[in-house]
């Protein structure tokens, strides 16, 4: 992975290569896809969790349905 670029894209005076542009976007997409890929990991196992019955809150009624009064 090429090294990412300390680049200021607020100065309208300092324009940033071709390579040093690319390398930024490329980080900026990297990291989007791992935390894309953590959320999902972590719904899952939350998922996982409340269709097994583990963890979570459970002190609600058992079935979601049945009206408390």
């Amino acid at each position: 992975m090429p090294k990412v670029p300390r680049v200021n894209l607020a100065d309208p005076s300092v324009e940033p290569t071709h390579e040093e542009l690319r390398a930024l976007m490329s980080a900026v997409r990297d990291s989007v896809v791992a935390r894309k890929r953590e959320a999902q990991s972590k719904f899952r196992r939350r998922l996982d969790d409340a269709i097994h019955g583990r963890g979570g809150d459970q002190s609600g009624p058992p079935d979601s349905h049945e009206l408390t009064r």
